[in-house]
């Protein structure tokens, strides 16, 4: 995406959410690049996002790239402000399609067993009893921040849970946890839960990143 440095510009972009749900994307305009930090102006208000939140850039068809980037500051209105992380390719424009199959296992852990959780988000520990993990059904709402996923009542609101994810842009098995932050009962006995990431690594966050312009290719 040619975004001349030190100058005034209007290039248009959508500037896409991934860490809220549902995804937001919301259509705007880079304004200016001072070396990797970059002036935006949005169409319309978006909700406040802290300071170091990942969103992308997406230039479409028209500019063939997408830009990864961080808020600088705390960013609200029409205007932000975000640092410069890496620029991928775009074949079309990102979508708010934020739901997709993943092979999702997770298991309710306890609050008092830290050094539990440590050995295995770090040290890739294997859990005693592979069949104590749970495998609700394949289609996952998901974002940065969290997400949604349907299976008969195991968990309550404010559990912890460990989370394994396998996605299909990737062969690696992510690891993760959550804590539920709701709880809805739906047809066939079955509920809704929505959990909220604690332990969110990079690389995981990478890998949904990468799902989530994977799935804007997919038509509808």
């Amino acid at each position: 995406m040619l975004m001349p440095v030190g100058e005034d510009v209007r290039i248009p972009v959508d500037v896409v959410f991934p860490t809220l749900v549902p995804l937001r994307m919301v259509p705007g305009w880079i304004t200016r690049r001072d070396g990797d930090v970059i002036h935006l102006e949005l169409a319309e208000p978006t909700p406040v996002v802290s300071e170091g939140t990942r969103i992308i850039l997406d230039g479409g068809r028209s500019q063939g790239e997408r830009v990864l980037a961080r808020t600088v500051g705390e960013a609200s209105g029409a205007r932000m402000v975000v640092s410069y992380e890496s620029t991928s390719v775009s074949d079309q424009r990102a979508s708010g399609r934020t739901s997709g199959l993943v092979d999702l296992g997770y298991r309710v852990i306890r609050d008092d067993e830290p050094e539990l959780v440590r050995r295995w988000l770090e040290d890739g520990w294997a859990l005693p009893d592979p069949r104590a993990w749970d495998r609700p059904e394949p289609e996952v709402e998901f974002s940065l921040s969290g997400l949604k996923f349907r299976d008969v009542p195991r968990c309550s609101v404010g559990e912890r849970l460990l989370i394994e994810m396998l996605l299909p842009t990737t062969a690696t098995v992510w690891r993760c946890t959550g804590r539920v932050r709701r709880v809805d009962e739906v047809e066939d006995g079955q509920q809704d839960v929505a959990d909220e990431f604690v332990d969110l690594g990079e690389d995981v966050q990478d890998a949904l990143i990468h799902y989530i312009l994977h799935l804007s290719g997919v038509p509808r």
